[in-house]
């Protein structure tokens, strides 16, 4: 469906009039230019605004054709003074259309104008593709890519300037200007730049271009363009459920999980209305089906290359999303989660950040909406968890979006799948790259790794045999089993859980190795803050009887875990916690009780220092604690408290915690 544009123009046609812009000789003229565009948010007045209005509209009507006098000034200007140039115009002129209302008939005929020259100028490319004058066609086609990418990102930062049906209008008017023809026309013609050998300032100075976008990991071609059209994409249908207010400076899937309410009700979708969704998820899903079916070449590429890709394809995904959000019968929800399966099933795109994050989080919010989906969805995360080799941070994202959809199902389902989890660390690694039965029947797989996605198959298996092809995989692996277990139990703020998940990882200790009990050490802590007072002494008693055996054995790796658990509480109790005074004693009546004889050590010296040693572990945890609770100005401070603080600090002073000692200067920083 295409809507016809209410405000088209001829291609001749200028608001203000046949008048062209000057041509931008000297970087003097582009300075002044950009800064003139710069001033149009703060301009007020109704006349500075239409006055500055008829000055830029010229130069944005052909910045698409505007070839800069090649000059060592503009190689300041990056990643290209076109693309800039192209930016500064578009978001100048959509500003003052959204902050003088008079204005907005004006600067969308300008808007569809340039689309419109786009457009013609593309098309006249194209039709010369095959033409001998490569060199001058080529610069002719990367003037206007850079254009359209400075046009498109300008134009996603301000899509509330358009309405409903303009944003519909915008999106196929730049479909069409970015035809596969088009596209296939780019590509060339930057590789025609990058090869040609032919003498031209003008062409080395588009040789430095080139490389400048690869260097800043946006290199120029058909994908920048086409993941700079899917994130205007995602403005577009963002802007369908949520005020543009809402979006600015959040991201759109993180508002769907923590704020529902914000989003507009969609009880009564009109015939049109749902033919302009549809139309946009057809958009959205041409991109998901193109880019899987350049899946293969795309690996071919380079680093940057396939990163613009996954840009663009979690653009798509998320665009596609909202639309089924939005609503259900304009897109296939089945077809939406094959999608995100198979993306959670490959290893390299997962390995991308943003990718990772957008098709995590859509799984939980597509289970959360069509809870049929859940218990699926509920078996395929443990899976990519304990099999996926991926960042911390895509392990912390899966963990969460876990927990939403265990929340949707059983309270044994939770129960029961922290189980199987906590099952992995006790279970050894094998050689073997094949997924023991356990572990297939345990996450719902069949014999050849793939997931019964639409079964309803609960867990039967009480655990699972990890497979790994080297320690250093399994550790890694373990490693995401204890965030995942500490994320799924704070996620679901049950003291119940909780405390189970604390008391089921603490077993884990020495089950594994050093490594991995130094890492349940460390996430204990953000788990015991979730929990109740029980758990939070349970946790510190065990910190304190850890820290003495880590002196004895000497274990620095063991010490340096419990010191950073103890740190992260510290930083992250406040005041107002019920744990703040429970911690606070807990630090200063350890210091206090240290000097008792130890059964390793039969001489006064040797006790002085172990003491002294048990003390140092203790000293900047309180002093982390005093500082950001500005403990000290606190004037209705307990005399309890009081008490207890002076008889640590003198304590300190006996064990050698002195300003003329080695250890008192060692220690300074957290004395003070």
């Amino acid at each position: 469906m295409f809507i016809q544009n209410p405000f088209r123009s001829s291609l001749t046609y200028s608001p203000y009039g046949p008048e062209r812009a000057d041509a931008i000789k000297t970087v003097r003229e582009f300075e002044v230019l950009v800064a003139l565009c710069k001033a149009s948010p703060i301009l007020s007045e109704k006349y500075l605004g239409e006055k500055l209005a008829r000055q830029l509209s010229p130069y944005l009507l052909e910045v698409h054709e505007q070839e800069l006098e090649p000059s060592p000034f503009f190689r300041n200007i990056e990643p290209s003074p076109g693309e800039v140039l192209a930016s500064h115009l578009t978001t100048a002129l959509l500003s003052l259309g959204i902050n003088h209302s008079s204005l907005q008939e004006t600067v969308r005929n300008n808007i569809w104008v340039y689309l419109d020259r786009c457009q013609l100028t593309a098309s006249d490319l194209v039709s010369r593709s095959n033409s001998h004058n490569d060199i001058k066609d080529a610069i002719e086609v990367a003037t206007l890519t850079v254009s359209i990418i400075g046009f498109l990102d300008a134009a996603a930062s301000h899509a509330n300037f358009w309405s409903y049906k303009d944003r519909l209008c915008l999106i196929e008017r730049v479909k069409l200007v970015l035809s596969q023809d088009f596209l296939v026309v780019v590509e060339k013609s930057l590789s025609t730049i990058h090869n040609s050998q032919t003498p031209s300032l003008q062409l080395r100075e588009w040789k430095r271009y080139v490389r400048l976008y690869a260097s800043t990991g946006r290199p120029i071609g058909a994908m920048l363009l086409q993941r700079s059209f899917v994130w205007l994409l995602v403005a577009t249908t963002s802007l369908l459920s949520v005020e543009f207010d809402m979006l600015v400076g959040k991201d759109i899937l993180d508002l769907r999980l923590s704020e529902s309410s914000l989003f507009k009700s969609t009880f009564q979708i009109g015939s049109t209305e749902s033919e302009a969704i549809e139309t946009l998820a057809n958009i959205a899903s041409d991109q998901i089906t193109l880019l899987e079916d350049e899946a293969d070449y795309l690996r071919l590429g380079s680093v940057w290359q396939q990163r613009l890709a996954f840009s663009t394809k979690a653009g798509a995904l998320i665009s596609y999303m909202n639309c089924i959000l939005y609503d259900d019968n304009a897109a296939d929800v089945g077809s939406f989660m094959a999608w995100l399966e198979n993306s959670l099933a490959d290893p390299i795109q997962m390995a991308d950040k943003t990718l990772a994050n957008v098709v995590l989080r859509s799984l939980a919010l597509i289970s959360r909406s069509f809870t049929a989906f859940a218990p699926s969805v509920s078996r395929i995360l443990p899976r990519f968890i304990i099999q996926g080799s991926t960042s911390s941070q895509s392990i912390a994202v899966a963990s969460s979006c876990l927990a939403i959809v265990l929340q949707l199902l059983s309270h044994d389902a939770i129960i029961s799948t922290i189980y199987t989890l906590g099952n992995v660390l006790s279970s050894g690694w094998t050689t073997d790259r094949t997924l023991s039965a356990n572990l297939n029947a345990e996450l719902g797989l069949d014999g050849n790794g793939n997931t019964f996605l639409y079964e309803e198959k609960h867990p039967s298996i009480s655990s699972i045999v990890l497979a790994a092809n080297t320690e250093e995989e399994s550790l890694m692996i373990y490693g995401n089993i204890v965030k995942a277990i500490c994320s799924i139990a704070i996620a679901c703020n049950d003291s119940k859980i909780t405390a189970l998940a604390q008391s089921m990882l603490l077993q884990k200790i020495d089950k594994v190795n050093k490594s991995i009990d130094a890492r349940i050490i460390t996430e204990a802590s953000g788990l015991a803050l979730s929990g109740g007072p029980l758990e939070f002494r349970s946790l510190l008693k065990l910190y304190a009887k850890m820290t003495t055996e880590g002196i004895k054995q000497k274990n620095d790796a063991l010490l340096l875990a419990i010191l950073k658990g103890r740190d992260y509480l510290s930083t992250s109790l406040h005041r107002d916690s019920p744990l703040f005074d429970i911690y606070l004693r807990h630090l200063l009546e350890a210091i206090i009780s240290k000097g008792d004889l130890h059964q390793v050590e039969s001489t006064r010296e040797a006790d002085v220092e172990f003491a002294a040693r048990e003390i140092e572990q203790l000293l900047n945890p309180l002093a982390i604690l005093m500082s950001n609770s500005e403990l000290a100005s606190l004037e209705d401070l307990d005399e309890d408290i009081f008490s207890l603080i002076r008889d640590s600090w003198f304590n300190i002073v006996v064990h050698g915690f002195a300003m003329n000692t080695e250890r008192g200067t060692k220690y300074l920083k957290e004395l003070r």
